[in-house]
């Protein structure tokens, strides 16, 4: 037995070693770009290795608390640093394809390392359709991305951090699975089931943002349920710096930290009151970090310009947001027909009980109610999309959904201990949902899949009903599969299809004349890349002519590049013409 507990605490150590790792290079890293915006925009190219020079004695010192060996420190590191070397090729085989990436995220990325200080210079115009964006969301991972290309030249690199927070999250949900217990397959099944969310995966190959606020909020669920049972250094630095990540990837992170922290203070009231002062201490120093340090912009930097740190979400008298001027674009362009101007409780209805689909795009106008776990094949192709919009968490969520609130409402029954826990947690979820009307959107509300896990994870705790347990769980990961290769073999193919075409083009040895588009710095960016001479022209003349689109979007969304075709002129009116 003594030995097995060492096995368990070693395997343990070394997990968390290399979260803390991974974690504070980010960390750092997201430091020393705020550093090169206030000395010298020179020491932006060595972000990257300087974070990790800084990571290293920083972990020894973390792990001369725990008494793990320099060897054991050193094995870790060096996993770590394998990490974000995988992280680094995966991220560069693909290329952004999303709407949003290509539309502010890039174009903020490239701005910085071309010489925009965010700090010293927060207002600046840059294009007139995405200024808003740029200048006034959360930074954290365009700091990141601008680290990695301003030091490798490899733009698409940047997206490592997506797969290295998941690498994180992977490792932490097993080590926390352990800590409660979970023998070794059901703390496998737990950190997939947590890692299977398909918003991750539906945006792991791109610059959006959705898929890290999902993976940083359950890397702090995660730490708070560890803290709350026991402490732990680690878990506590791990979740800390998840919830610095979380509030500076988009603004709803710090929200969504808001009220499941204000739900886990609850918790305590009931279960454990002696942690209050401790537990309001800790995540009120986390919240100062995050927003005044880490997140001087936008925060501070809006407040300071606009009169409101979550402008343009918000507003303020002169300077009304968005929705205070009467624009709501997510209404008006992102959502289904049939579900404008509902009730949110029919919005969510219609997005998680309804057949795949990317309406009001792809030739659909209206969501489609379908009986659960009943879906045509065909409409599966929904899922190449980085933001599908109804069924977004998988063909057969809807009847997971039912079965697992089912399967709940028997666990209960059998473990009325656990009521506080399981309404604690479904009121934070449901409470988080509640802010806005447009959190129907799996994109916006990743923590939707946590409706149908949590009973899964709570039953492996119990002896009873395994066989439903281990079922539910199968049918939740093969429909979690079922997005993630048909999207992921959507962006290989297509990254292939896409690099194709620029050689081709490049081949054609001439100007190529380009439609106005609202990715344009991107655009450009990929042309040079590729040595492609162009010219941006009205859309109207491009059409007006023989052209062709390139795959930049998926199939169905409006934003393909238009481009002239090449007119082949016969030998014989090249002889007519030359006389």
């Amino acid at each position: 037995m003594s030995v097995l507990n060492f096995e368990k605490k070693l395997i343990a150590n070394s997990i968390n070693s290399i979260c803390c790792f991974l974690l504070l290079f980010m960390c750092y890293n997201h430091l020393l770009v705020m550093v090169s915006f206030l000395t010298t925009s020179l020491l932006l190219p060595y972000a990257f290795s300087f974070s990790i020079i800084l990571s290293i004695p920083t972990l020894f010192f973390l792990d001369s608390f725990k008494e793990t060996s320099l060897k054991q420190s050193a094995v870790s590191i060096v996993f770590s640093l394998l990490i974000i070397l995988v992280s680094l090729l995966t991220a560069s085989f693909f290329w952004d394809f999303s709407w949003d990436g290509q539309w502010y995220h890039q174009s903020a990325i490239y701005n910085i390392t071309d010489g925009w200080n965010p700090i010293k210079e927060p207002i600046r115009k840059f294009n007139k359709n995405n200024d808003l964006s740029i200048l006034h969301f959360p930074k954290g991972s365009w700091y990141f991305a601008a680290s990695i290309y301003s030091c490798f030249g490899v733009f698409e690199a940047g997206k490592a951090l997506n797969f290295m927070v998941l690498f994180v999250l992977a490792l932490f949900s097993y080590d926390v699975s352990r800590k409660f217990n979970l023998n070794k397959l059901n703390s496998v099944l737990v950190s997939v089931l947590l890692v299977f969310n398909p918003v991750i995966w539906s945006e792991i190959a791109t610059y959006m943002v959705d898929q890290l606020l999902c993976l940083y909020l359950t890397i702090y669920v995660l730490a708070l349920f560890s803290l709350l049972k026991k402490y732990n250094l680690y878990h506590l630095l791990i979740g800390v710096m998840a919830v610095i990540g979380l509030i500076n990837v988009k603004f709803t992170g710090g929200v969504f930290v808001a009220v499941f922290s204000s739900f886990g203070f609850i918790y305590l009231l009931f279960k454990k009151r002696a942690l209050i002062k401790e537990y309001i201490i800790i995540n009120v120093i986390t919240a100062i970090i995050s927003l005044f340090i880490f997140g001087f912009n936008p925060y501070v930097s809006n407040f300071q310009e606009r009169d409101n740190p979550l402008y343009p979400i918000l507003g303020s008298k002169e300077f009304p947001s968005r929705l205070e001027q009467g624009f709501d674009g997510n209404e008006k362009y992102e959502t289904p027909k049939n579900m404008q101007n509902k009730p949110f409780v029919v919005r969510f209805f219609y997005a998680h009980f309804g057949a795949p689909s990317n309406a009001p795009y792809d030739q659909k106008k209206n969501a489609e109610l379908t009986i659960p776990f009943v879906s045509s094949f065909s409409s599966w192709d929904a899922y190449r999309f980085h933001e599908t919009r109804v069924a977004g968490f998988g063909p057969f969520f809807s009847g997971l959904l039912i079965l697992s609130m089912l399967y709940l409402l028997f666990f209960l029954k059998a473990n009325k201990n656990k009521t506080i826990l399981v309404l604690c947690l479904y009121g934070a979820i449901f409470s988080s949902l509640f802010i806005s009307k447009h959190f129907w959107w799996a994109r916006f509300a990743p923590q939707i899949w946590f409706i149908p896990i949590i009973p899964l994870i709570l039953g492996m705790t119990s002896t009873k009903n395994k066989k439903t347990n281990y079922s539910l769980v199968f049918v939740t990961i093969v429909n979690a599969l079922i997005v993630i290769s048909i999207h992921i073999k959507w962006e290989v193919e297509n990254t292939s299809t896409f690099k194709q075409e620029l050689a081709l083009l490049k081949k054609e040895d001439r100007k190529i004349e380009l439609g106005y588009t609202w990715f344009k710095k991107s655009i450009e960016e990929r042309f040079k890349i590729y040595g492609i001479k162009y010219a941006f022209v009205s859309k109207k003349r491009i059409r007006k002519k023989p052209h062709e689109k390139l795959s930049n979007v998926p199939e169905g969304y409006p934003g393909s590049l238009l481009y002239l075709k090449k007119i082949k002129i016969h030998q014989k009116s090249k002889d007519s013409l030359l006389k």
